[in-house]
């Protein structure tokens, strides 16, 4: 489960400090620049987490493209047509 709000501020070029574990923390850290990590409900590392932190806005213009609904949308009617073992326009197909 990933946060819709991670997505959000990182399209918007916000700061993100997160109090995330898990596949959230591994891709925030991964993803997202300008990007803040901590575990959820430690104080000390979120202190330290905000000291990394630059607050101001940041272009993520790769993550923007990366991420958009219309790229997703067709990677994955591609995958179901792949699975239903029809050819894609990206494997060859028409």
């Amino acid at each position: 489960m990933l946060p819709s709000k991670i997505f959000e501020y990182a399209a918007l070029g916000k700061p993100i400090w997160a109090g995330v574990a898990g596949y959230a923390a591994q891709f925030t850290r991964a993803e997202v620049s300008n990007a803040a990590v901590f575990a959820p409900c430690d104080a000390s590392a979120a202190m330290r987490a905000l000291d990394t932190l630059t607050l101001r806005d940041s272009l993520r213009a790769e993550f923007v493209r990366k991420f958009t609904r219309e790229r997703i949308m067709s990677e994955m009617a591609a995958d179901v047509l792949r699975f239903a073992g029809r050819p894609t326009a990206a494997a060859g197909g028409a």
